[in-house]
């Protein structure tokens, strides 16, 4: 820089012809430099600032994008609200359904241990004809008794009772020591609701009574011993009922099951509800066994919840949101199919003749998350997301004022303009990096969403979100391209183009973006033109996609049309491009400024047809690298036409003359595309959280195993344990960036292609990734195009949709 303006300063002194206003700027500019000696800050003293200009320009350029990064911010809250509401619910409905299903098996379980113990031949054979018991089978009995409750560990009492409701025999669980009660010690339950419900059975059916506390000698245990009872009849060898077997189950072990099973993030309150609407748990304990306290006949669910009970009652599952929260519930239905029970009453526990099917004896599992606590989340979610919009919009504000400084500071001088595009440039390098990073998130995970649409809404949502986001690239596209053409660092690489893929190209963009509005698109020649030129083919397509695009913007009815022709101008050779449409046309006084940087035809361009006004600035840098010449003849509310004269030289060989594009096979990128199988494992380096589920999603998609590591460290080791296909490695990571993981790969001879996976898109630091030895670079947000092409070229494909 010093080296710089000493130059200026002798061109001055030798008397070469500099405009005064130059002259003056050069001479007046107090620069101050850092250690490094790039420049910090040049202040004029004699030239002031037009502050009202430079307020326009950042206006201009604040607005517009600062509205698209706030509809994005709305757009990705909504959608993560709805996301994180639907997961709720999933999950709510199938913790329900988990918690229903092991009620289920327990029921299933008892049921089965008691059929199993009344079908016992020893069983049968101890009741005797005459109606005495074989004694010596009811030792065996009890034996088996004994260890049946030693082993299963699930019942208070195994009970055999005669026909009268004498105990023959009991075994008593004892707290984990099974003991087998003395004969003297059993009692005589004739009268108990239990045994005359349970005796009234024909064979094969079953009683279960309801799940309540036990009682002894009329009092309520304590503690608490939350019970079930289980019996069928039996009989003896000539058929003839003799008793009943009767297993007292531990209903605790149910209820702790059932309490196990908690959500995710211990959002939901957990409650089991009987038939009649009490609670036989609940998160108030005080609440639960109602129906055994006459104080509290009065405590249900039904009376404390009465619009939800009626919602609940008489329907076998359902999830429904009030202002109080949200509820999922399950039903219970312990019984088996074709089996029956008599339920004794409540409160006096007096035998029934009630006889309940399988779907009337039910229980009611329901889980409720508050209003308050349902909500909570998705507001700490919209605070960080306004926290963040707040940060991007400062920033926005302050690269605004930046980009409309640096255009005011170039107005006063050639030496402070020099170093504002510098510092211009660098500024929008990073910003790229910092707007295209979380937008590779938002995009990828748009994508995976419309690939599998679950509601009409919210397709329309994300719809938008994704051409917001779209935009927001297109804008910092055009930014950063601008950047590098006044910094001088846009290459050109001329090479041997074929024109036909070219062309069929722009009308795979454009025919959609015109049929969407209705709007006429062709490809005319005029002339036949050659198959084959030199040029450099991405600069080229590049001019014609903004010519065409800006053209279909600008167009409501009518067409667009491209038309080709073959020029000689003094011994030269031309191709002519002319871009013609039918739209709102500019007029004559501003036809010459329509090339300039942020420059549209008015006002309310921009409000009607939105962009940055950069395309065609673009455009004629573009085309001014090329060595072509540009220009535009308008009527106003008639149509425009745009001319593009490329001069290019043609191969040794002479090339063929084409008049229309013909058919070919050469498919552009389908939406079928993106739905290859591949068949690998790839390795990727992201440190960011957001980007790996991305990635990772996108891979798995195509049927690609992945591994990730979350710095440049965690993939060199990675990669030390085993090959992979492939290996994506991000730059900018902690501990050991991707440049550094890169050498020390290559550095150890590992044989798989590694994929440079950046935002950072700047020639130099592309350049860099090829430098360091990777072999592609993708830039983020991932096209999944471009991503199709690498895994086409280097993994092996399994299946690809025609």
């Amino acid at each position: 820089m010093r080296r710089k303006m000493k130059r200026h300063k002798q061109l001055l002194n030798t008397g070469t012809h500099l405009p005064n206003n130059i002259k003056n700027s050069i001479n007046d500019l107090s620069l101050q430099f850092d250690g490094t000696g790039i420049l910090m800050s040049a202040n004029p003293l004699n030239i002031k600032r037009n502050i009202p200009s430079t307020i326009g320009r950042v206006l201009r350029i604040f607005f517009p994008m600062a509205l698209l990064i706030s509809g994005s911010a709305f757009l990705v809250n909504h959608a993560y609200s709805d996301a994180d509401w639907t997961a709720k619910k999933a999950n709510e409905n199938s913790r329900t359904m988990l918690q229903a299903s092991n009620i289920d098996e327990d029921i299933t379980e008892i049921t089965s241990d008691l059929m199993f113990l009344a079908s016992q031949e020893n069983l049968q054979k101890m009741f005797m004809p005459e109606g005495h018991l074989n004694a010596e089978l009811n030792a065996d009995l009890c034996g088996v008794f004994h260890s049946f409750s030693l082993s299963r560990k699930i019942y208070d009492q195994i009970r055999i009772l005669d026909e009268t409701g004498q105990e023959v025999i009991r075994v008593n669980f004892n707290q984990g020591s099974p003991a087998v009660v003395a004969r003297e010690k059993l009692q005589n339950k004739k009268g108990r609701y239990y045994f005359d419900n349970a005796m009234a059975l024909s064979r094969g059916q079953v009683f279960v009574s309801p799940l309540d506390l036990n009682m002894e000698n009329g009092q309520i245990e304590n503690p608490l011993k939350p019970m079930i009872r289980f019996g069928t009849p039996v009989f003896d060898t000539l058929g003839q009922k003799r008793g009943i077997v009767l297993l007292n189950y531990f209903g605790d072990r149910l209820i702790q099951r059932f309490t196990d099973i908690r959500s995710e993030d211990s959002l939901s309150q957990s409650m089991l509800v009987n038939r009649e609407g009490y609670w036989l748990q609940s998160p108030d304990l005080s609440n639960c066994w109602g129906f055994m306290y006459p104080e509290k006949s009065e405590t249900t669910f039904a009376a404390a919840f009465p619009q939800e009970w009626e919602r609940i009652v008489d329907t076998c599952s359902g999830q429904f949101a009030t202002s109080r929260g949200l509820y999922t519930f399950q039903t219970v239905y312990p019984l088996q199919q074709g089996q029956l029970a008599h339920i004794a009453g409540h409160e006096n526990m007096e035998p029934t003749s009630c006889s309940l099917g399988v779907q009337h004896y039910n229980w009611k599992v329901i889980s409720f998350i508050p209003q308050d606590v349902l909500m909570a989340k998705s507001q700490i979610t919209a605070l960080w997301i306004n926290i963040v919009l707040a940060v991007m919009l400062i920033g926005l504000a302050f690269a605004s004022w930046k980009i409309a400084s640096a255009s005011e500071t170039k107005r006063i001088s050639l030496a402070r303009a020099e170093e504002a595009n510098r510092s211009k440039s660098l500024f929008l390098s990073n910003m790229s990096h910092e707007i295209r990073t979380p937008m590779n998130g938002i995009m990828g995970m748009i994508d995976l969403a419309l690939d599998d649409p679950a509601h009409p809404e919210a397709i329309s949502y994300l719809e938008t979100a994704k051409s917001s986001a779209h935009t927001l690239m297109r804008i910092l596209s055009d930014i950063l391209d601008l950047s590098k053409i006044e910094a001088g660092k846009l290459s050109i690489e001329i090479v041997e183009t074929q024109v036909v893929p070219i062309l069929r190209d722009m009308v795979a963009l454009m025919e959609p973006l015109a049929k969407n509005k209705g709007v006429g698109f062709e490809v005319i020649f005029l002339t036949p033109i050659p198959d084959r030129m030199h040029t450099d083919p991405t600069r080229l397509k590049q001019c014609l996609i903004n010519l065409l695009s800006n053209a279909i913007k600008f167009t409501q009815a009518g067409h667009v049309h491209l038309l080709l022709s073959a020029l000689k101008k003094d011994g030269a050779d031309y191709i002519l491009f002319e871009v013609q449409d039918t739209g709102i046309g500019i007029a004559k006084e501003k036809v010459d400024g329509i090339f300039e940087a942020f420059v549209q035809e008015d006002n309310s361009t921009t409000r009607r047809f939105g962009g940055t006004g950069l395309g065609l600035s673009i455009t004629k840098q573009l085309s001014s690298l090329l060595s072509a010449n540009i220009w535009t003849e308008s009527i106003l509310d008639e149509g425009s036409s745009f001319f593009l004269e490329l001069p290019v030289s043609l191969p040794e060989a002479n090339p063929q003359l084409i008049s229309s594009l013909g058919s070919s096979k050469e498919a552009v990128f389908s939406k079928n595309k993106k739905m290859r199988q591949f068949q690998g494992h790839v390795l990727v380096a992201e440190d960011n959280l957001v980007n790996q589920k991305t990635i990772k999603a996108l891979l798995n998609k195509m049927g690609i195993e992945v591994t990730m590591a979350n710095n440049g460290q965690e993939a060199v080791d990675q990669a030390k344990l085993r090959d992979f296909d492939l290996i994506f490695m991000d730059i900018q990571m902690p501990v050991m960036n991707g440049y550094q993981a890169t050498i020390c790969l290559v550095e150890k001879n590992y044989s798989s292609p590694i994929i440079a996976l950046t935002a950072n898109v700047m020639e130099s630091e592309i350049q860099e990734c090829y430098r360091v030895g990777c072999s592609e670079f993708l830039g983020k947000p991932i096209n999944r195009a471009e991503l199709i092409i690498i895994l086409d070229k280097y993994l092996t494909k399994v299946f690809s949709p025609v």
